[in-house]
């Protein structure tokens, strides 16, 4: 199984494109998507909520990307971490 990883934080215009990309380029294969929300003030994690078949952690209150990785990785569950931002700059597909 690959775990992907993806703190985030005010990110609600980009994290719905960056989980669909996700989506898109890991069909077919086993995988588990983890979002750390840490501690967003804009509406990221009511997005987040309503998206399915991911893990969703919320940090109350901002503890710093280092730590949201952090909380990630000790949650998944595969044999390959894989960490990714939620701002959309880098893609899933492999070039």
């Amino acid at each position: 199984m690959i775990s992907i990883v993806i703190p985030t934080y005010n990110e609600e215009n980009n994290i719905g494109h960056v989980l669909a990309d996700i989506r898109e380029n890991f069909q077919g294969q086993d995988y588990e998507i983890i979002v750390v929300d840490d501690g967003s003030v804009d509406n990221t994690f009511e997005k987040l909520k309503a998206e399915k078949n991911i893990i969703l952690i919320r940090n109350n209150k901002n503890r710093g990307y280092g730590k949201s990785i952090k909380i990630g990785v000790e949650r998944s569950s595969g044999e390959i971490i894989i960490m990714m931002d939620a701002d959309g700059q880098h893609k899933a597909k492999e070039r």
